[in-house]
């Protein structure tokens, strides 16, 4: 189903990204998932790649790696 003309339009109008908002990207894996984090210009933020496994352990890690990379970075969002 392809979106017409004003669907697209109010999609982009949706999309709003802040300076103060973290960006952060995840690769899946059945076993190992990876984050980064950047800005609104696309720079690394942090040590680069956070390395995560697929357990509830592993998640909590990944939320503690945000939380603290959000806080050094004075990002809120």
């Amino acid at each position: 189903m392809e979106l017409t003309q004003k669907q697209v339009n109010v999609e982009n109008q949706a999309i709003f990204i802040a300076d103060d908002m973290l960006i952060v990207g995840c690769d899946i894996g059945s076993e190992t998932h990876y984050i980064r984090a950047i800005d609104v210009r696309g720079r690394v933020l942090g040590y680069g790649t956070f390395e995560f496994s697929n357990t509830s352990e592993g998640f909590e890690n990944a939320r503690a790696w945000v939380l603290k990379l959000a806080a050094k970075m004075k990002r809120n969002r």
